[in-house]
Order: C-alpha cells, then sequence, then structure tokens
C-alpha cells in the first residue's frame, strides 16, 4: 500500500515537471541578449521576479529622470555606469546625483561578486585545471 502511494506521488511529481519543461517562459531579455528562461506567470509574459520589478520601476519611474538598465549582471552594471556618465556629461544630472548613482551602482556590483550570481572568473577555471593537471601527474 505504501509502495502504491509512493509511485502514485513520484508519478505526479514527473507530471508537474513535465508541465513546468513546456510553461511559457519569460519575456525579459537581460542586458547581455540572453533570455530569462524562468517560467512566466500563468496568462502573463514575465517570472514572478521581472513582473515584480517591472512593476517597481513603473512606479518609480513616475517621477523619476533617470532611467536605468535592471541590476542583475555584470552588464547591467556596465550599461548604469556608462547611463550615469551619459547623463553627466550631458549637465541632466548634478555631480551629487551622479556620485549617489555610482555608489548604488558599486553596490549592485559587491552584491553580485558577493552572493555568487556570477559564475566564476575565468581565471578560477584556468587555476583548477592547471590544479588538476599537476594531480594526475602526481598520480603517474
Amino acid at each position: 500500500m505504501l509502495k502504491e502511494e509512493s509511485r502514485e506521488q513520484i508519478a505526479g511529481f514527473l507530471e508537474n515537471i513535465k508541465k513546468a519543461n513546456v510553461a511559457p517562459r519569460c519575456a525579459h531579455i537581460k542586458p547581455d541578449g540572453s533570455p530569462s528562461g524562468s517560467p512566466a506567470l500563468k496568462d502573463q509574459n514575465f517570472c514572478h521576479w521581472h513582473s515584480e520589478t517591472r512593476a517597481v520601476r513603473r512606479a518609480t519611474k513616475q517621477g523619476a529622470e533617470v532611467e536605468m538598465p535592471l541590476l542583475e549582471d555584470r552588464v547591467g552594471i556596465q550599461l548604469g555606469i556608462m547611463r550615469v556618465c551619459d547623463l553627466l556629461t550631458s549637465n541632466t544630472i548634478d555631480p551629487y546625483t551622479a556620485r549617489v548613482l555610482f555608489q548604488g551602482l558599486r553596490l549592485a556590483e559587491r552584491t553580485l561578486n558577493k552572493e555568487n550570481f556570477l559564475p566564476p572568473a575565468l581565471d578560477f577555471w584556468k587555476r583548477a585545471e592547471i590544479t588538476a593537471r599537476k594531480e594526475a601527474r602526481e598520480q603517474d
């Protein structure tokens, strides 16, 4: 009896996984050109994260002069830095506002690095490969 219930549960889980794999994906395109890849909410074009983020941005944009990219990866942060530089050189924002925006961008960059949202740097992989080769030679 217990095995039969377990099989039914597993079958249900597998059915849900199949549904999730064919579910529509989030329409958000990251600054680097790659798609979000998360499942979209029911009857919506975006996943939970990007739906919420877009709603917040729309609410804050009504009174704001500065439009910034989404700071979800290094490319977004780099675009943000370029945007602040453009606004500063065109005298759209004052140096104090630029300084505050740069501090926010710095915080976003630190958070990305600290929380490991980004893949390891290329030199990490090179060091790992060199270490693996050394260990293989030592075993021979």
